[in-house]
Formats: structure tokens, C-alpha cells, sequence
């Protein structure tokens, strides 16, 4: 049995964010402190940095030089440990809609799906690719999967033994091939990518050196400047550090970012454009968060505000008397994306619990099907649907929870396993009894063909019916020769039937006078309609007629036809017309279609057909009563299980109601073959 499910395996751990610090590090009151005595002079400083920068052609706006100059200066927003990802659950692709991604793929054949597999593992983006690659793998295998149980149900079909066949796939051990190599690819990308995140970090440890000293420098203001600037330039192009490190390296960078400040005392007017400009950027970024509170794609949202809490570090402070209110704003949009976040996780836990404990309820019923003791074939096939509706049920339910997956399905394999082990050891018992019971069906097959040629028609007729009763006591064949004896011993048998009823419609006065005498009943059916009588005596009259016309044998072919259609005119207007129950009205109407039957040289033949078919109704309907009370017990401790029993009970008492009228036609019809 191949694999049911696969364990839940988080592909990527989001970045979390948390209460935010919100603590800048130099306030209002402590720049107006350190400012020099003369205001004018200070910003005659500023205005000469403004005006190189501005020669050296680095800018182009003094808005944007006061950005650039003054930007990173604001407390370091933490993480929050009670938004983190659960770890077991999938992360959700957000990237690509998925039924567009499944519609791109669901016709490709399998040799296609590999090619387009190779194409995609090129791609230097897996997050885009990582829809694609995933709808690729159900498709092939699905795929696989068909074309397995076509293969095995054909083998099975030209006489193999199930549990025999071999299906050799040349498609999945290239595609296993193909996954390996994304896989190890991926694997030495994570390597390379923490290699350089810790020599990211070094670099930046290095930056801060140089911004220490910079305060302890002997160079003028103005080459101060252009260094802090180059020092920022350089510090915001260094990529990603390991992320253990990142709060303490953000703290240690600001810090000496504000001793750099009070060294240089900026201008109160540059440092309020630099805070103002900095709140207009705030505002936006709590926009932009306040939309993502409405965002349908829940994981989407949470991603898309990691990238805004990081914009958010990376913005300086703004005036001291808005700090409180628009670093709130932002708190609380957050707060409400997080608890999305974390709600909806929350309820898929709660729905892999829910799995977890109907898969327990499916282990039971397979453990109890593993230890029922089957001793014929006709059981262990029952019983093997049984299980792979078990199965079925299994693969239609979501994972358990990561913890306790592999137990309950390592449970689920064990139960099966044990069952389809019994099996294969039952049937190659089994095996060699359907050979001895060829050797006795093959004997009698030759006993039939003795007997086809006999004018005995009595005494050959009950010989043959005795061999047909020996036949059928006999257990089955093997599988591929189950059809070809059958139809040898049937040829035999319709052969010698075929000359016994041909020899009795060659009797012409026997049909002449059942002829006559149907003749008299349509006569007598005729004078019972047009008379006034009470609809009890009527039908008892009609149904005693019926009885008669069943007994009358053959008449003349070319009268048959005409005879046999007056009658069933007669008693169709008979029954369209007296009051009584569809029961009783179905079961004249049907006498009277046997009639017809009975009217056909090849009655008893047509006979045994239709009492195959009326047979075959009833072992379905009983079969599938048997399903239905089954299954009750199934849905007893679902949800909606009260309105699902009365469904089911209903169609279980409606089935076997049908049972109980093909029973009365199945008298009938043996009462009408014994006639």
C-alpha cells in the first residue's frame, strides 16, 4: 500500500514582531540642551554641509539631504514570542493564485510535468516557484496513481493474482531524481545564505567601530558629516545577520548613532524638519498597516507587516508630543494582524485535532477488520472493500497534528498490513483448491456434452438439472478460466434445451388448443369488465383467470402476437381502473408480463434471465442495506450525525420494501418455470 500521507513540515519560519520599545534615544528637551549658544551660528554650520553636499551633486533636495543626514535614529522594535509560527504547520503560498497555478498543469502528461519540474528548480526565486513545484508533484503522482490501478486492474482482469502484480514505473524514479537535486540545491543555498549573514554581521560590527570613533575624531564638521553619511550608506547596504542578533546590534548601532548627535549639536530647526519628515513617513507606514487589518489573505498580511515593522526600524524619530500617538497607531494595527494570525493558526490546530481523533475512530474499525477470522473468498473480498473505504476515508481527512502523525498512521499501516498479509496467505491456500475444483467442473462439462445430443428429453432433463446442482456446490475456479469452463457447461446444457423446446413447439394440437382455450378466457376476462361486480370479487375472478392463462402452454406463432396482446389490454384497463394498493397493482401487472414471457418458445430461457436479474436487484439492495447500517456507525459521533442516520435509515427502510416485492416476483416467476 503506498504511502497515505506525508508529515507536516514548515517551510519557512516567518519574522516576528513585538511589543515595540518606543524609547528614542535623544528627546526634544535634551537636543534644545546641548544646542551651542548661538543658533545662528549652528545653523550656518549646517547650511555650509547642506551647500558641499549639494556641490558634490550626492543631492539634490535639502528635504533629502536632511533624510539621508539624519535617518536611523529611533528605538529597535522586539519581537513578539507569542506570535510565533507554529511549527507544524505549512506555510501558505500567497504569490499566485492556486487554482490558476493547478489549471497550468492538470493536462500535462507525466513526461511533460518532469520537463516542466527541470525548467522551474532553474529559478533563482523558490518562494514563486514553490506553488508550481508543489501542484506539479500532486499532479504526477495522481497521475501514478491512475495509471497503477489500470494496470493492476487489467492484470487482475487477464487472470493475474492481485496480490502477484508488479507495476514498474519508468517516470518516478527520474522525478525522485530531479526533486533530490532541487532539494540539495535548496539545502547548499540555507548554508550559503548563513555564511553570509555572519559575515554580514562582522561588516556591521565593523560600521559601528567606525561611527564610535567618529566622535573621538580630530577632522572637521564638515568631513564628520560626509563620513556619518557614508557610514549610514554603507550600514543600510549590508544585507540580513543571523537573526539572534539583530536586536542587539540594532541597539548598539542607535546608541552611538545618538552619541554621534549630541556631538555634533544639530540645529533644533534641521532636527524638527528631519522629525517631521520622519512622522509623515510613520503615518504612511500605519496606512499601510491599518489596510493590511482587511487583507483576506491572512499570511499575506502578517508577511507584508514583517516588511513594514523593518521600514519602520529603519525610519528616524519623530517630534517628541507625536511619538506616543503614532508609535500607538502602529502598535495597535499590529496587535490586530498578529491576533488574526495567530487566531487562524489557533483554528487550524483545533482542525487537525478533529483529524486525529477520526482517524483513531478509522485505526479501531481496521484493527477489528485485521482480526475477523474469513474463511471464504466472498468474505475477504467483502471485508478488503471494507478496508479501502477505510482508506479512502483516511486520505479524505486533513494531517493530525506534527507530534502525533506518524504515530496514528504508523498505526493505520500496521492494521492494514496485517489484514492484506492474512489475505495473501489465505489465497495461496486457496489456490490449490480452485485447481481440484476445475478438475470436477471440466468432468462435468464432459458428462454434459454426453447428454446434448439425447431425445430423452425427461430423464435427460433431470440428469442435467443434477449436474447443474453439482456445479454449483462446487467452490470457484481459477480466475482465468472461471469464464471459458462456464461458458462450456452452459453451451452443453442450452444445447440439449434448445432441441427439447424446439421439439415441443413442433407439437401443433397442443397449441391449437391452448389456443382455444385463451381464446375462452380473454371471452370470459371481456364478460368479468363490462359486468357489474364488487372490485373484491372482481380481482379474485381476474386473478384466477391469470392463474389459468399462466398454465396454458405454446400456441401457434402466428397467432401469438394477437392473442397475447388482446390479454394484456384486458388487464391493463383492468388494473388502470379498480382501486387498490401499487403493491397489488405491480404485482398483476407483472403476472402479466410474465405471461408474455410465458408465451415465447424460449420462455423457460427468458424465464431464467429475468430471475437472474430480479436475483441480482435483491443482492444489491442487500448489500448496499449492509453499507448503510455500517456506516451509522461511522457518522455516530460526527457532527450533523441525528439528520445523516435519519437519511440513511430511510433509505434502508425504502430498500428493503423493494426487497420484499422482487421476493414476491421471484415466486412468480418459480412458480411459472414449475408449471
Amino acid at each position: 500500500m503506498s504511502e497515505l500521507e506525508k508529515n507536516l513540515n514548515p517551510e519557512e519560519n516567518f519574522e516576528q514582531n513585538k511589543d515595540v520599545q518606543n524609547e528614542e534615544t535623544v528627546n526634544e528637551q535634551q537636543l534644545e540642551n546641548n544646542l551651542e549658544p548661538s543658533n545662528e551660528e549652528s545653523l550656518s554650520a549646517a547650511e555650509k554641509i547642506l551647500k558641499k553636499l549639494s556641490k558634490d551633486k550626492k543631492v539634490e533636495k535639502t528635504e533629502e539631504k536632511v533624510e539621508e543626514v539624519f535617518s536611523h535614529n529611533e528605538a529597535v522594535i522586539e519581537e513578539d514570542d507569542e506570535n510565533e509560527d507554529p511549527d507544524n504547520l505549512e506555510s501558505l503560498t500567497e504569490h499566485e493564485d492556486i487554482e490558476e497555478v493547478k489549471q497550468k498543469y492538470q493536462l500535462l502528461s507525466r513526461p511533460d510535468l518532469i520537463a516542466a519540474y527541470k525548467e522551474l528548480i532553474s529559478s533563482e526565486d523558490e518562494e514563486s516557484i514553490r506553488a508550481h513545484l508543489e501542484t506539479i508533484k500532486n499532479f504526477f503522482y495522481k497521475q501514478r496513481n491512475e495509471e497503477y490501478n489500470a494496470a493492476k486492474e487489467e492484470f487482475i482482469n487477464n487472470g493475474g493474482i492481485e496480490e502477484e502484480f508488479q507495476f514498474e514505473d519508468k517516470y518516478e524514479q527520474e522525478f525522485k531524481d530531479i526533486q533530490f537535486v532541487f532539494k540539495e540545491k535548496r539545502r547548499q543555498k540555507l548554508e550559503e545564505l548563513e555564511k553570509v549573514k555572519e559575515q554580514n554581521y562582522h561588516k556591521k560590527i565593523q560600521v559601528i567601530e567606525e561611527l564610535k570613533n567618529l566622535v573621538n575624531g580630530t577632522e572637521s564638521l564638515n568631513d564628520t558629516f560626509g563620513n556619518f553619511r557614508d557610514i549610514q550608506h554603507r550600514w543600510n547596504e549590508i544585507g540580513q545577520v543571523p537573526q539572534s542578533r539583530v536586536k542587539s546590534l540594532w541597539e548598539t548601532y542607535h546608541h552611538h548613532v545618538q552619541s554621534f548627535y549630541d556631538y555634533v549639536k544639530i540645529n533644533k530647526e534641521l532636527r524638527d524638519l528631519d522629525l517631521r519628515k520622519n512622522l509623515e513617513v510613520k503615518i504612511e507606514l500605519c496606512v499601510l498597516a491599518e489596510e493590511l487589518i482587511v487583507e483576506e489573505k491572512v499570511v499575506k498580511a502578517y508577511k507584508d507587516l514583517q516588511s513594514l515593522h523593518q521600514q519602520w526600524r529603519e525610519i528616524g524619530p519623530v517630534p517628541n508630543e507625536n511619538k506616543d500617538e503614532i508609535w500607538d497607531r502602529f502598535k495597535d494595527a499590529s496587535a490586530k494582524i498578529n491576533k488574526r494570525h495567530q487566531d487562524y493558526f489557533e483554528s487550524l490546530k483545533d482542525e487537525q485535532l478533529n483529524n486525529l481523533k477520526a482517524k483513531v475512530m478509522i485505526c479501531e474499525e481496521a484493527e477489528k477488520l485485521s482480526e475477523i477470522e474469513l474463511k471464504t473468498p466472498k468474505d475477504w473480498d467483502e471485508t478488503s472493500k471494507e478496508l479501502i473505504k477505510l482508506q479512502d476515508l483516511w486520505r479524505a481527512i486533513g494531517f493530525a497534528p506534527k507530534k502525533d502523525n506518524n504515530r496514528i498512521y504508523n498505526r493505520f499501516r500496521r492494521a492494514c498490513d496485517v489484514f492484506f498479509n492474512k489475505k495473501r496467505d489465505f489465497f495461496a491456500q486457496h489456490r490449490q483448491l480452485q485447481n481440484q475444483n476445475l478438475e470436477q467442473k471440466t468432468e462435468l462439462c464432459m458428462q454434459a456434452e454426453a447428454m446434448q445430443e439425447s431425445t430423452d428429453w425427461k430423464k435427460t432433463t433431470e440428469e442435467l438439472i443434477g449436474l447443474q446442482k453439482k456445479w454449483r456446490k462446487i467452490g470457484p475456479v481459477p480466475r482465468k478460466y472461471s469464464d471459458e469452463i462456464w461458458q462450456r457447461f452452459r453451451a452443453a446444457c442450452n444445447r440439449f434445451f434448445e432441441r427439447k423446446e424446439a421439439h415441443y413447439n413442433d407439437i401443433e394440437k397442443e397449441q391449437d388448443d391452448n389456443l382455444k382455450q385463451k381464446v375462452e378466457l380473454i371471452s370470459k376476462l371481456e364478460n368479468l369488465l363490462n359486468a357489474e361486480s364488487s372490485q373484491g370479487d372482481l380481482h379474485a375472478h381476474v386473478q384466477e383467470i391469470q392463474n389459468e392463462w399462466s398454465k396454458i402452454g405454446f400456441v401457434p406463432r402466428d397467432s401469438k402476437n394477437d392473442i397475447a396482446e388482446k390479454y394484456k389490454v384486458l388487464i391493463n384497463k383492468f388494473y388502470g381502473s379498480i382501486q387498490m394498493s401499487d403493491s397489488k397493482r405491480q404485482s398483476g401487472q407483472y403476472k402479466s408480463k410474465l405471461d408474455d414471457i410465458g408465451n415465447n418458445p424460449k420462455s423457460k430461457e427468458k424465464l431464467k434471465l429475468e430471475r437472474e436479474k430480479i436475483a441480482g436487484k435483491i443482492q444489491k439492495l442487500r448489500s448496499d442495506i449492509s453499507v448503510w447500517e455500517n456506516n451509522i456507525g461511522f457518522f455516530a459521533q460526527s457532527k450533523n450525525a441525528e439528520s445523516m442516520i435519519k437519511n440513511i435509515q430511510q433509505k434502508i427502510e425504502e430498500a428493503r420494501k423493494s426487497v420484499d416485492e422482487l421476493m414476491d416476483q421471484l415466486k412468480m416467476i418459480d412458480e411459472m418455470r414449475k408449471s
